[in-house]
């Protein structure tokens, strides 16, 4: 996966996702694409994408895409729990149109402005 950094904090059990620079939805469909084919994270997934300092083109049409790749990673696990930490007004409303459209019964997912609320959502 390219352009897209994640790693695994042990401590947490949170896989923590952000974008070297910007945050285009072809990365974010390889990034779910990864979640569909890795058989090493865990099943009850818990994840934090951290999208505060990238640049954002994706756009309300890339919306319905994203969320066929994110119904397919789904159908790997029992459970994905993502917390979107977001600080432009516009990635806010790109997240939440996401979260609002990507209603599976295994997937839940929230906008945050701190990384500390987040985390606390996650480990909920």
């Amino acid at each position: 996966m390219s352009k897209l950094i994640t790693r695994f904090d042990t401590d947490l059990e949170i896989l923590v996702v952000e974008p070297e620079e910007s945050l285009e939805a072809g990365y974010i469909k390889e990034y779910y694409n990864y979640l569909g084919s890795d058989k090493t994270l865990p099943r009850e997934l818990k994840s934090l994408c951290i999208t505060k300092a990238s640049k954002y083109p994706v756009e309300t049409k890339d919306v319905e895409d994203l969320v066929h790749a994110l119904t397919d990673a789904c159908k790997k696990y029992t459970s994905i729990k993502e917390a979107f930490l977001v600080e432009d007004p516009y990635m806010t409303v790109i997240t939440t149109l996401f979260s609002e459209k990507a209603d599976l019964p295994n997937y839940r997912s929230m906008v945050f402005s701190t990384e500390e609320a987040a985390i606390k959502w996650l480990l909920e």
